[in-house]
């Protein structure tokens, strides 16, 4: 009877034990259900947005008497030139629409990237600054007098970006630079172009603007959002 009876008693043990990791890993189960099971979260979207180009993109020069001069990446060679030649300095001007990014989006990160065709520092020093910061501006092509291209020239900035070095050995590539804050700036504004301003320091820097067949080409937005 006492053996009968301890068989008895360790089979019902054996089978509480069962049910409670049985019931132990269905709470885990709706636990990681109501989690999302790591997939029904919100979606990482990566999106590429290519520069508007034509007359949104350019840069306005102003020469040794204080005369500006207009050129937008529709104008042959298709660029950017950004210099700070006393005779001869040019501001480049680059803008992005930003309509496809949802209004409910979390930006995460945003990043600017500049395809670099030249850039040659003044002597003496080994690369060219550049100065990014988010302004506003018209297409270039409407600014028909001096007094519209010196008001976009030295036009104030909606926010001042970071500055960057270009070295002569990043001709060929693209370098990139944070645009994060301008865009949070831009989406909280209501804007629908995130637009910058291009100055460089101690040399001239040539930002290619012609969208090959392969879809490279011009300057790029990446943004980074849920």
């Amino acid at each position: 009877m006492n053996g009968h009876f301890f068989i008895s008693t360790n089979t019902g043990e054996t089978t509480m034990r069962k049910i409670w990791i049985l019931g132990l890993v269905g709470v885990f189960a709706l636990v990681l259900a109501g989690c999302g099971g790591g997939n029904s979260g919100p979606d990482f979207v990566v999106r590429d947005i290519l520069s508007l180009g034509g007359a949104d993109d350019g840069d306005i020069g102003r020469d040794a008497a204080g005369v500006y001069t207009v050129f937008t990446s529709a104008d042959p060679p298709n660029t950017v030139l950004v210099t700070d030649d006393p005779a001869d300095s040019h501001r480049g001007f680059v803008s992005f629409s930003i309509t496809s990014i949802p209004a409910g989006a979390a930006i995460q990160s945003a990043r600017i990237f500049l395809p670099i065709l030249r850039a040659t520092p003044v002597i003496g020093v080994t690369s060219v600054g550049l100065l990014v910061d988010m302004v506003s501006f018209p297409p270039l092509d409407t600014l028909l007098t001096q007094p519209e291209r010196d008001a976009v020239y030295f036009t104030t900035p909606i926010l001042l970006g970071p500055s960057l070095s270009v070295f002569p050995g990043d001709a060929g590539t693209d370098i990139s630079v944070d645009a994060t804050d301008a865009l949070l700036e831009a989406r909280r504004s209501g804007f629908s172009i995130l637009q910058v301003r291009l100055i460089g320091v101690s040399g001239d820097v040539v930002i290619d603007d012609l969208l090959d067949v392969n879809g490279n080409g011009t300057p790029l937005l990446r943004v980074e959002y849920f």
